[in-house]
């Protein structure tokens, strides 16, 4: 009951995803969870450089 008041699409209508990478009918389950995977580490590789950039610019500066 809930899930026909929430979805509101038509059944022709196509599942749009923001991303490619979010489409599991094109990269399947597998490549959806190791897409995300890699972008979280990406971002968390990112997090730490420049949190390293700023600890050496902050010697830097005294």
């Amino acid at each position: 009951m809930l899930n026909l008041i929430l979805d509101k699409r038509n059944e022709k209508d196509p599942i749009i995803y923001p991303y490619f990478f979010l489409n599991p009918e094109r990269v399947g389950i597998t490549g959806m969870i190791t897409w995300i995977l890699a972008l979280l580490a990406g971002f968390i590789v990112m997090g730490y450089i420049i949190m390293i950039i700023d600890h050496l610019l902050g010697k830097m500066l005294k």
